[in-house]
């Protein structure tokens, strides 16, 4: 796969969306791209029209099933079948209706106080790594703080997460070859195996003795859905966060300014955490739909059978809606009232785990930098980048203090 010829787009500016789709926005909003199979697909890059195409779920069909669905790899029609947002009503909100139930504000907020724990316990780690010189944050803090709240709230132990944690890395890159990819769920599949044997022998206060105890007993749904939730689940719990973790500390590193207001106001934490997620807008190779019924697209016609891909990372840099007279959406401002970006998609399909995101960015930034208040970019230490994977994001981010 050649990621400068086909969608999605490389990113020249960590932050900004790839030039060609900030043309595509100022030309109307959709545009053809070829995408890795040889086929084509409808990009959609206006703010109005994302919105109206994911609240649309009758029009734009999530169903990977169906003739025309945009896959993103040679494997995806196999794995992804009978993911949740790989589903249609009803059984999309059949499976929404019981995941939704681990993801409440008031279930999320509960979890406020392990979340600094974690985060305490996760600086203390990075105090002891920096006394013999930098630390790639990446690795010891962004991906383990996700990691280890949604294997707490799973029921999964350390080793399950490690080993869970490099299967996702596998299966979400879009450039891991086809037998790596096969191998990476194959063994995810066994995993779920034994952990939904174990819960169901030994139930405990967690998720997974939860869908087991209510839904899987009860026959409401089998054990190959109980296994493609529990993968959307940790996929969704540790890969977005992870990522947003790491670039949010190097944009707010590269802005004091905008630090500044991290540290100083912290009733203004909440809005900057939203701010953050509109300006990274890690998510680059999704929402993907087909056509289900030819339909009109704000002013743009699109048929039956049509392959469909929105960008959010464009729509969140509309100027139409983020513009602001002294901030342009192009600029991180931690005082833009950002709070209707799409960084967790819209619609019925939004993002299951956006409180848990939420609270773990509110919880964890301001925490960094108050018991770390000479944080830093190492000097000399390269910034790579995930570039090839459904999330955008960093491989390594090199601090000290």
């Amino acid at each position: 796969m050649t990621t400068t010829e086909v969608f999605p787009y490389p990113r020249t500016c960590p932050y900004s969306p790839p030039a060609e789709y900030t043309r595509f926005r100022e030309d109307g909003g959709l545009h053809k791209v070829p995408l890795w199979d040889g086929g084509e697909a409808w990009l959609v890059t206006r703010y109005d029209q994302v919105r109206a195409m994911l609240g649309d779920a009758e029009s734009f069909s999530s169903d990977i099933t169906r003739d025309g669905f945009p896959v993103a790899t040679s494997t995806s029609r196999v794995t992804e079948a009978g993911a949740i947002m790989r589903k249609d009503d009803p059984e999309h909100a059949r499976d929404r209706r019981i995941m939704s139930r681990e993801f409440s504000v008031k279930r999320v907020e509960a979890l406020r106080p392990r979340v600094l724990e974690i985060t305490d316990e996760l600086i203390d780690d990075l105090l002891r790594r920096g006394e013999s010189g930098p630390v790639n944050f990446v690795e010891h803090f962004a991906h383990q703080l996700p990691a280890r709240v949604i294997c707490e709230m799973m029921g999964l132990s350390d080793a399950d997460r490690v080993t869970f944690a490099e299967h996702v890395l596998i299966a979400t890159d879009y450039d891991s070859a086809q037998e790596e990819r096969q191998r990476a769920h194959r063994e995810l599949n066994e995993l779920f195996d034994r952990v939904i044997a174990e819960k169901t022998a030994n139930p405990g206060d967690d998720i997974v003795s939860r869908l087991v105890r209510d839904h899987l007993a009860a026959g409401e749904v089998d054990t190959d859905t109980v296994k493609r939730m529990l993968l959307v689940l940790f996929a969704g719990g540790q890969d977005t966060t992870a990522n947003m973790l790491g670039l949010s500390v190097q944009a707010l590193l590269e802005h004091p300014d905008q630090l500044r207001v991290l540290r100083e106001q912290p009733d203004a934490v909440p809005g900057a955490v939203e701010e953050l997620l509109r300006f990274l807008s890690v998510n680059q190779g999704e929402p993907r739909r087909v056509v289900a019924e030819d339909t009109d697209l704000g002013g743009c016609p699109v048929h039956a059978g049509d392959a469909i891909i929105a960008s959010l990372n464009a729509a969140n840099f509309d100027p139409a809606v983020f513009d602001r007279e002294d901030a342009p959406a192009d600029v991180l401002s931690l005082t833009r009232a950002a709070r209707n970006h799409v960084a967790f998609g819209y619609g019925v399909h939004q993002c299951l785990g956006q409180n848990l995101a939420r609270v773990e960015l509110q919880v964890a930034l301001p925490r960094l930098f108050e018991r770390l208040p000479g944080l830093r970019l190492a000097a000399g230490q390269p910034i790579t980048y995930r570039t090839t994977a459904v999330i955008y994001g960093l491989e390594q981010l090199w601090v000290t203090w």
